[in-house]
């Protein structure tokens, strides 16, 4: 029965939320915990994509994230790798698109999560994503997929400084015609700091070069 599939996806969500709730506040209370919650999480983003359930999974994971980093780095890591592998394949099967916008916002949370800790030292583990953000960029990708792309590279910059040099090639002219993009949400929201990402962007690549 329809009613009743529905029901259990809505309880399934309101799950999803509080294990997201006593992770945000639990924290080092909570470690014991994030490996298998993290496993039930990303098993659930392969529903046939109910709205709700797979915005409470995507929220859920930087937090899930933020209280793995109290085990340590190497616990840090293998979570990552398990969230990408899976994030990654879910936007593959391609979903509605409004899915994989929460699916992209939240991937742009975790990877921002990581560089604030690890800086330049976390792009090693990024190099296996930075195909994938290049391609969220093409013209042809929708408004969500070239928006927060737009906003990962833009962290890459921030706080990985010259060193993002290394992917210029992937990102910067896009950037820069991103500018110029007909849809609001790729020009509008970034349109001052585009500018001023791709000019310091410009000044400091050519230090190096």
């Amino acid at each position: 029965d329809f009613h009743v599939k529905t029901g259990l996806l809505e309880i399934v969500q309101t799950a999803c939320r509080l294990l997201h709730h006593w992770a945000d506040v639990l924290k080092n209370d909570f470690t014991s915990y994030v490996e298998k919650t993290t496993e039930l999480m990303l098993a659930l983003l392969r529903f046939n994509c109910h709205e709700g359930v797979c915005a409470a999974v995507a929220e859920a994971l930087p937090h899930l994230l933020e209280c793995e980093k109290l085990l340590g780095d190497k616990c840090v890591r293998q979570m990552w790798q398990n969230m990408k592998k899976e994030l990654f394949s879910v936007i593959k099967i391609k979903y509605e698109e409004d899915c994989d916008a929460y699916i992209l916002i939240r991937s742009s949370d975790i990877v921002r999560s990581l560089l604030v800790t690890y800086s330049d030292s976390y792009l090693i583990y990024f190099d296996s994503l930075a195909p994938h953000f290049y391609r969220l960029l093409e013209r042809q990708r929708s408004v969500s997929d070239r928006q927060w792309s737009l906003h990962v590279w833009n962290d890459i910059i921030q706080y990985t400084g010259q060193t993002s040099f290394r992917y210029q090639q992937s990102f910067l002219q896009r950037m820069a015609e991103s500018v110029q993009d007909v849809s609001a949400e790729v020009n509008t929201a970034p349109y001052y700091r585009q500018l001023v990402v791709v000019r310091n962007c410009m000044i400091m690549y050519e230090v190096i070069e």
